[in-house]
């Protein structure tokens, strides 16, 4: 897991008396899922370039910087699938393939094994990340999130309003403040960097 149960006890100020391990638990994975989705980009049957001649085990993605896909803490041969086709665009002759390393950074996989010639061509399948990711910033809008789903499991029932006589008690959603933070921070995680850039004169495109 990306994070663990105390990392969400610790946003929404809860004991493990409170919410214990198995509690938290499902709501981490739900949230490591939707935060893969919402800050990565999915790709199915990339197609590598490289060699497919029976001695070739090297070969190159489409993009680089792969994402963790299963938030095991390494991004690895885990976090990509290969497939060798015997024919091109007849999925029933797809084979997977045994990645032995990737280069996530610059998108290269090493085979286990060189593909057979026989192969018209490989595909993958993997998530990469559009621009750099900050690992800490991920941790954070990943424990927000999880905290919001515990949270509105365990008050989704309660009234916005609450009377007992004269008294009336409105908790206004707290919980939709650990969402907005949720957003705030994938927001910076997507957010493209600033160039500073030097420009020349204006150039007059058409006359006066």
């Amino acid at each position: 897991m990306l994070i663990s149960p105390e990392d969400v006890r610790k946003v929404i100020g809860v004991s493990p008396e409170d919410a214990s391990d198995l509690d938290i638990e499902p709501y981490i994975e739900k949230a490591q899922r939707e935060l893969l989705n919402d800050i990565a980009i999915q790709v199915i049957d990339n197609t590598l370039t490289g060699s497919i001649n029976g001695t070739n085990t090297t070969f190159s993605l489409s993009h680089g910087n792969i994402a963790d896909s299963n938030f095991d803490g390494t991004v690895d041969a885990n976090d990509i699938t290969v497939y060798a086709w015997g024919e091109i665009n007849e999925p029933a002759t797809k084979v997977k393939m045994t990645v032995s390393s990737l280069d996530a950074y610059y998108g290269k996989v090493y085979m286990a094994s060189a593909p057979a010639s026989t192969f018209d061509v490989l595909t993958a399948d993997y998530y990469y990340y559009p621009r750099k990711i900050d690992t800490n910033l991920m941790k954070d809008a990943c424990a927000f999130l999880a905290g919001y789903y515990y949270v509105l499991k365990e008050y989704l029932l309660i009234p916005d309003a609450i009377s007992h006589g004269a008294l009336r008690i409105r908790h206004g959603k707290p919980y939709m403040m650990l969402l907005d933070e949720y957003y705030r921070i994938v927001d910076k995680l997507l957010a493209m960097p600033y160039v500073k850039t030097e420009h020349g004169e204006p150039t007059e495109i058409r006359g006066k």
